[in-house]
This record gives C-alpha cells, structure tokens and sequence, in this order.
C-alpha cells in the first residue's frame, strides 16, 4: 500500500501562514538553482543535477518559521524539495524512482545546517495503466468521472478538462512494486509503507501522510497490477 505525502501548512507545525519557511538567498537570475529548475527554460533539466555543486547554494529561514525535516522554500523550483540530513539519511536506505538529492544549506538563527534538495519527477508513461485510470470533471451531484481506454484518451481528456481531478491511477505489471518513492501523473509524491513507517518513527515533520484504502471520495487512489 502507498501512501501521498504533502507539505504541512499548519502554522502550529511550520511556524508561518500564507508564506514559506524559507528562501533563496542569492535569489538572483544568475544562481545557479534558478538557472537550472527554477526558470521557463528549465524543463529540459528534468533529472539532471546541476555540473557546478562546489558553490554551495544557501537557504535562510524566515524569522516566524519553525525548523523542520521538510521545509517549503520560494522562488518555486521544478519537482524540488527542500529535506533534512536526517530525511536524507532514511531516504538512502529506501528505494528511490527518478530521484536526485543535491547538497545545499540552510541558515537558521545564525548556524548554518546540512539540507538537501530532493528533485524528483514524474514515472514514464509506459508504467501506467491507462485504461484503469479514473479522472473527475465537476463537483458534489455534478461530479463525472472520466475513464479513458488508453494513453491517447487520457491525453485528450486532460487537455478537454484541464482542471479535472485524479481519482484512481493504476501501475501496470512493468512497475516496480519494491519502489518506495515516486511522483505519480496526478502530480502527488507516494511512499512504502516501510518509509511511511520510517518517517513516523524518525518523527520526520514538515509533512502530512495521507493514507488512501479506496475511498474515491477523498485524495487520489494508487493500485498496482
């Protein structure tokens, strides 16, 4: 069973409202992060790491915010998150699909910290099930659900209804069931319950782990063949 994981936005756990926890602090067009995922021309580096890490990029907490293992950052960087050493430490021990972690830092109350930045993107189309995939168009008693026959329906009725909702995505036989993180096609990240296990354990906060057992009603549901 996968679970999704989400960036808290509870003031109570992040310590800020309507604002990240942290920012960029050469926030510049000529820093290297925004050069490489942060800007319109960035999405060929999808999966690629930046060539010059010796420069040693620098986050700096805001002075409301709470410090915690996965912290949210602006600008907005491509399929990025920003995770502690100790979330970086559990993560080596996992099974990663189409992930990078790059190494940065992050100034709190004048120390500076180990942090990483998690990059990663979504599964390739070959290991969906397409014709297993359910979509939502509208709301309550007007809610449809969509379900297209294959990649090619999906495709146009994703771009019928651009802002239609994933209810149930489905892995087909290629996938590899002892993954332990992806990010899926509807845009979510989902976890093992080993890691879901390890995060809770290792009190890793700065997230919400919503877990799904196939209520269509609530988040996105994930199967696997």
């Amino acid at each position: 069973m996968y679970s999704i994981i989400r960036l808290s936005s509870d003031p109570s756990v992040i310590g800020v409202t309507d604002e990240s926890q942290c920012y960029l602090s050469n926030n510049n067009l000529d820093n290297i992060l925004i050069t490489h995922w942060g800007c319109r021309e960035s999405w060929h580096n999808i999966g690629v790491t930046p060539k010059d890490e010796s420069q040693g990029e620098e986050f700096k907490l805001t002075l409301k915010a709470n410090l915690t293992d996965f912290v949210s950052f602006t600008p907005y960087l491509i399929n990025c998150y920003l995770v502690s050493e100790k979330t970086k430490l559990l993560l080596d021990k996992h099974k990663l699909k189409n992930a990078i972690l790059f190494n940065v830092s992050l100034l709190s109350g004048g120390e500076k910290l180990n942090y990483f930045l998690l990059h990663v993107w979504q599964i390739e189309n070959e290991l969906v099930d397409y014709s297993q995939t359910i979509l939502s168009e509208g709301i309550l008693s007007n809610e449809v659900l969509l379900k297209p026959k294959d990649q090619q329906e999906f495709e146009s009725l994703k771009s019928k209804y651009p802002f239609c909702n994933f209810k149930k995505t489905t892995l087909n036989d290629k996938f590899d069931n002892k993954i332990d993180l992806f990010k899926n096609i509807d845009g979510e990240i989902y976890i093992s319950e080993s890691l879901r296990k390890a995060f809770i354990q290792n009190e890793i906060s700065g997230i919400n782990i919503l877990v799904n057992k196939g209520d269509l009603s609530k988040w996105p549901v994930i199967s696997t063949n």
